[in-house]
């Protein structure tokens, strides 16, 4: 289904003056937009948007004080260096209107108040400022970076740097029980969350690095997710715990307690609920079994809940 209505006031080879009253439209996948509206005013170096306003079936996005300045009409469209843009975008989002084209978000369903402020140049958007906020299971602050490469197969990359991500304990719960099955079940362990560090993804790949402090403890982590084409998660990188409650994380209290460790992870994917990997790590101290183990090694693989 389409709606459309268009009034295009003025087009001239240096003017261009179009409203966007009304456009909307819903895809057999399921993704809905309601409505979206705007006024775009251009000439041959500046184009100003104003009246933007967008709404899916929960979600309302407004953009202000946005434009566009450019050396020539030709440049805008081909998103030359010299095409640069600005503006803030505010709004609520409910994550649940994005499930047809993200199915982990089909159950999530709270919303979050968005304002961020943005700026760039040709391919290259920088996010000075973003902030992503409800009170019962995020608050998130930071920036971020995007560029869009020449190579269409090749898409998007982004760089964010989390100044604060917090997740409530009952953030925690809630999120792990809407995405269940999506996110890996040692995330439901871990009470709250609260991370400041850095993020990157390119292609089917998202790096993390930085420190959580969390109800099982503290994590300093550089860690790689990949993707396989079957929609497979594999986690690699270093892990840094510091009492680190592995009888929580790995729901196994009868065999595991505290432990302080430097680890090195490499293909570790999850077969149910139960974790697997090859693993290599320096262990300061270690709580197994009602011993607790000073100074020790390991080489190796965990898999079955035990190591080889």
């Amino acid at each position: 289904d389409l709606v459309a209505s268009v009034s295009l006031k003025a087009f001239q080879k240096d003017t261009l003056h179009a409203i966007v009253r009304r456009f909307g439209f819903k895809e057999q996948s399921g993704l809905e937009l309601k409505k979206f509206s705007l006024q775009m005013i251009a000439n041959d170096k500046l184009l100003s948007i104003n009246d933007f306003n967008l709404e899916l079936p929960n979600t309302t996005l407004t953009l202000d004080d946005a434009s566009v300045s450019y050396d020539s009409l030709m440049s805008l469209f081909s998103l030359t260096e010299d095409v640069k843009f600005q503006g803030k975008l505010n709004g609520k989002i409910y994550p649940n209107d994005f499930s047809p084209i993200m199915e982990m978000l089909e159950y999530v369903d709270e919303p979050m108040d968005l304002s961020l402020d943005f700026e760039g140049n040709g391919k290259h958007l920088e996010i000075p400022s973003v902030r992503l906020f409800n009170r019962k299971y995020i608050r998130m602050s930071g920036n971020a970076e995007i560029y869009a490469s020449d190579d269409v197969q090749q898409g998007l990359s982004a760089n964010a740097t989390l100044s604060r991500f917090f997740i409530p304990e009952e953030g925690v719960a809630y999120l792990t029980s809407s995405m269940n099955g999506h996110l890996p079940p040692v995330i439901g362990t871990l009470g709250f969350i609260d991370f400041q560090g850095n993020v990157r993804t390119n292609d089917n790949k998202v790096k993390v690095d930085g420190m959580a402090l969390t109800g099982a403890g503290k994590l300093l982590a550089d860690m790689t997710m990949d993707t396989d084409k079957s929609g497979n998660h594999f986690y690699s990188g270093k892990l840094v715990g510091t009492d680190l409650n592995l009888g929580t994380l790995m729901s196994d209290k009868k065999k595991f307690g505290l432990a302080d460790f430097n680890v090195e992870l490499e293909g570790l994917n999850y077969q149910g609920n139960y974790p697997e990997a090859y693993i290599k790590a320096i262990v300061p101290s270690l709580e197994y079994s009602g011993y607790r183990y000073e100074n020790m090694t390991l080489d190796g693989v965990y898999k079955n809940g035990g190591f080889n």
